[in-house]
């Protein structure tokens, strides 16, 4: 029923590197990837060690120019992060609708699933009824009717109704 549209051409995509902290920028004249109307009515199950988790209704992450846009999930979105033994960093995104968000915006969309999240990892665990952390970009028009659970040994325990952090 949803869609997922790609821009037609991506010659307008400009990568650069900054060569005096070697970060790598992009600027972009491109249209963006859209999805749009789409839904999920499907329990969502992620478990593991890893370094990082993201976990979503619709989409795990976002990048950039992307544009996610009268979007719902109904079902529950639940991720389960097991203790390593191993000395690494783990970081858990769970939302809603979108799990981790880097200069995407999300608009429009509504989420009346439960998100819940078990972390016994070491470290970080985020979790919202619609994203879970927003890095640039934004959230307007959407709104949670859903419960946010989370439990983490780890350091830093976020949770919110909209956003989990930003």
């Amino acid at each position: 029923i949803g869609t997922i549209e790609l821009p037609d051409d991506f010659e307008d995509l400009e990568y650069y590197e900054n060569k005096e902290n070697d970060d790598t920028e992009i600027e972009t004249n491109a249209p963006p990837t859209i999805i749009k109307n789409c839904y999920n009515s499907g329990r969502v199950y992620g478990e593991g060690i890893s370094l990082d988790i993201n976990i979503g209704g619709i989409a795990g992450c976002i990048f950039y120019n992307v544009l996610v846009t009268d979007c719902y999930n109904t079902a529950e979105i639940y991720a389960r992060v097991l203790e390593s033994y191993l000395d690494i960093h783990t970081i858990t995104y769970v939302g809603g609708i979108v799990g981790f968000s880097f200069e995407g915006t999300i608009t429009m969309c509504y989420n009346t699933g439960t998100i819940r999240t078990l972390n016994y990892g070491l470290d970080e665990s985020y979790n919202a009824g619609i994203v879970s952390y927003v890095l640039g970009g934004g959230v307007s028009r959407c709104y949670n009717e859903g419960s946010v659970y989370s439990f983490s040994n780890g350091h830093i325990g976020v949770v919110g109704g909209i956003a989990g952090d930003n």
